[in-house]
């Protein structure tokens, strides 16, 4: 029996941004990273626009470490 860890690395989305008629658009990108031992999500990499770097985000969350044995 195996356990496969899943999610989403890498997310990117399109927003229109001329009423919806379809000639321009604004693309966003998120990175995701996973702790490869439980699959938690420990890092976020919001770049918000992709054209430029003045509202990239990164969120990390720390995850609580095992207490060594008494």
């Amino acid at each position: 029996m195996t356990a496969n860890l899943t999610g989403n690395a890498q997310v990117k989305g399109w927003e229109s941004i001329d009423d919806g008629a379809g000639a321009k658009w604004r693309t966003y990108t998120t990175d995701n990273t996973y702790d490869t031992v439980a699959g938690r999500l420990v890092k976020v990499d919001d770049f918000g626009d992709d054209t430029t770097a003045e509202d990239d985000q990164c969120v990390r969350t720390p995850t609580p470490r095992a207490h060594p044995p008494s």
